[in-house]
């Protein structure tokens, strides 16, 4: 008996947890190979899945639309055929990643799409179709408008920023060649927000606003 909330077996007529080292290689289903095997007062045989499946599928957004497919393929049968995961989107054609761990990129036009994974290996075995759900790809650009100084004291400033579609702004300040990133910027309704200090009167600094959204897309406001 499994318990679906902390995924420990348990004996059905006494109640006792199967102990951890066997719940840490424990699996079920597949074909029974090898012998009966004795442990902890449960009998149990060692068997392999059928097929190769899809673990831990993942995907993480990327600038221009794309976005990084990676995962984990069980291989399947003693003789450990060489397995690889195949994803598909929409419903289409499916796609091999030969790497599951390092994953592959993959471009799609801009909206809301379901990913689908399944394992597969040299023999032609195919796994379960595992569902991964949507991801929406992204490569519009987010606006960024130029710096506005509302305030100025000895030393600091206090400067707005009008942008929209970003997640995620930063502010850039150079002189003399060196830029200095002030990532402590508060977001409003219009844009963001951010106050500067530690700077020297009489000096003449260059700004550059960055404004960054949820899929990695980045655009410079005015600036050098």
């Amino acid at each position: 008996m499994k318990d679906p909330v902390n995924l420990n077996f348990y004996h059905v007529s006494t109640g006792r947890r199967v102990s951890s080292s066997i719940f840490d290689r424990f699996v079920t289903g597949g074909d029974p190979i090898g012998v009966w095997r004795y442990q902890d007062g449960y009998v149990f045989q060692p068997a392999i899945a059928p097929v190769p499946e899809v673990r831990d599928l993942q995907y993480q957004l990327r600038p221009g639309g794309k976005f990084l497919v990676s995962g984990k393929v069980e291989p399947r049968g003693i003789e450990e055929s060489l397995a690889w995961m195949r994803v598909r989107f929409d419903g289409g054609p499916w796609y091999r990643v030969a790497n599951p761990v390092s994953g592959t990129v993959f471009g799609l036009p801009d909206g809301m799409h379901l990913i689908d994974a399944q394992g597969e290996d040299s023999r032609g075995r195919l796994g379960t179709v595992v569902a991964r759900g949507w991801v929406e790809t992204d490569r519009i650009l987010p606006s960024v408008g130029p710096i506005a100084i509302v305030s100025y004291s000895p030393g600091s400033i206090h400067a707005t920023v009008r942008s929209s579609g970003g997640i995620r702004g930063v502010l850039d300040v150079r002189l003399g060649g060196a830029t200095r990133v002030y990532d402590n910027v508060n977001p409003t309704k219009t844009g963001y927000v951010v106050d500067i200090a530690g700077l020297t009167a009489g000096t003449a600094y260059e700004f550059r606003f960055r404004i960054r959204d949820d899929a990695g897309n980045e655009r410079a406001g005015a600036g050098w």
